[in-house]
Protein backbone atom coordinates (compact mmCIF):
# COMPACT_ATOMS: atom_id res chain seq x y z
CA UNK A 1 0.00 0.00 0.00
CA UNK A 2 1.12 3.19 -1.18
CA UNK A 3 -1.61 6.21 0.21
CA UNK A 4 -0.68 9.64 -0.77
CA UNK A 5 1.82 11.63 1.72
CA UNK A 6 0.21 14.82 1.30
CA UNK A 7 -4.19 15.65 1.09
CA UNK A 8 -5.32 18.96 1.23
CA UNK A 9 -8.73 20.96 0.98
CA UNK A 10 -9.44 24.58 1.33
CA UNK A 11 -8.85 24.66 5.10
CA UNK A 12 -6.70 22.23 6.34
CA UNK A 13 -3.22 20.32 4.83
CA UNK A 14 -2.41 16.88 5.92
CA UNK A 15 1.24 15.74 5.22
CA UNK A 16 3.25 13.31 6.28
CA UNK A 17 4.50 14.53 9.68
CA UNK A 18 8.13 14.91 10.48
CA UNK A 19 10.57 14.68 13.38
CA UNK A 20 11.37 18.50 13.08
CA UNK A 21 7.52 19.11 13.27
CA UNK A 22 7.70 17.90 17.26
CA UNK A 23 8.05 21.47 18.67
CA UNK A 24 5.23 22.54 17.12
CA UNK A 25 3.01 19.37 17.91
CA UNK A 26 4.21 19.37 21.29
CA UNK A 27 3.55 23.10 21.52
CA UNK A 28 0.05 22.59 19.89
CA UNK A 29 -1.57 19.26 22.20
CA UNK A 30 0.81 16.35 22.63
CA UNK A 31 1.85 17.95 26.37
CA UNK A 32 -2.13 19.27 26.93
CA UNK A 33 -4.31 16.30 29.68
CA UNK A 34 -7.45 18.02 28.48
CA UNK A 35 -6.71 17.04 24.74
CA UNK A 36 -5.58 13.02 26.02
CA UNK A 37 -8.42 12.67 28.08
CA UNK A 38 -10.33 10.55 25.51
CA UNK A 39 -7.40 9.15 23.45
CA UNK A 40 -5.17 5.86 23.68
CA UNK A 41 -2.01 7.80 25.05
CA UNK A 42 -1.10 9.94 27.56
CA UNK A 43 0.01 13.68 27.32
CA UNK A 44 3.98 14.10 26.40
CA UNK A 45 5.79 14.98 29.62
CA UNK A 46 8.36 16.49 26.74
CA UNK A 47 9.40 17.28 23.49
CA UNK A 48 11.55 14.42 23.53
CA UNK A 49 8.53 12.01 24.10
CA UNK A 50 6.80 13.89 21.08
CA UNK A 51 9.93 13.11 18.66
CA UNK A 52 10.32 9.54 19.89
CA UNK A 53 6.60 9.10 19.00
CA UNK A 54 7.27 10.97 15.65
CA UNK A 55 10.44 8.23 14.97
CA UNK A 56 9.42 4.76 16.28
CA UNK A 57 5.46 4.86 15.63
CA UNK A 58 4.93 8.04 12.99
CA UNK A 59 7.78 7.63 10.53
CA UNK A 60 8.99 3.81 11.41
CA UNK A 61 5.19 2.41 10.99
CA UNK A 62 4.80 4.02 7.11
CA UNK A 63 8.17 2.31 6.31
CA UNK A 64 7.45 -0.80 7.66
CA UNK A 65 3.89 -0.38 5.65
CA UNK A 66 1.41 -0.74 8.75
CA UNK A 67 0.96 3.04 9.86
CA UNK A 68 0.42 5.83 7.42
CA UNK A 69 0.14 9.12 9.82
CA UNK A 70 -0.48 12.19 8.30
CA UNK A 71 -0.21 15.76 10.31
CA UNK A 72 -2.93 18.25 10.22
CA UNK A 73 -2.33 21.84 9.41
CA UNK A 74 -4.20 25.04 8.67
CA UNK A 75 -3.57 25.56 5.08
CA UNK A 76 -3.29 29.40 5.83
CA UNK A 77 -0.43 29.59 8.47
CA UNK A 78 0.28 25.50 8.78
CA UNK A 79 -0.49 25.58 12.35
CA UNK A 80 -0.57 22.00 13.68
CA UNK A 81 -3.79 20.82 14.99
CA UNK A 82 -3.73 17.02 15.05
CA UNK A 83 -2.90 13.50 13.17
CA UNK A 84 -4.59 11.53 11.63
CA UNK A 85 -3.45 7.64 11.33
CA UNK A 86 -5.04 4.59 9.16
CA UNK A 87 -3.48 1.54 10.77
CA UNK A 88 -3.42 -2.14 9.24
CA UNK A 89 -3.32 -5.07 10.94
CA UNK A 90 -4.13 -8.17 9.67
CA UNK A 91 -7.39 -8.34 7.39
CA UNK A 92 -8.71 -4.76 8.58
CA UNK A 93 -7.73 -1.47 8.94
CA UNK A 94 -8.74 1.71 11.63
CA UNK A 95 -8.88 5.09 11.43
CA UNK A 96 -7.69 7.25 14.57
Amino acid sequence: MNPPTTLETSRLRLREPVVHDAPAIFEAYTQDAAVARYTSWSPHRSLDETRKFLEQYCEAGRKAGTVFSWLITMSEGGDAAGIIDFRLTACRAEVG
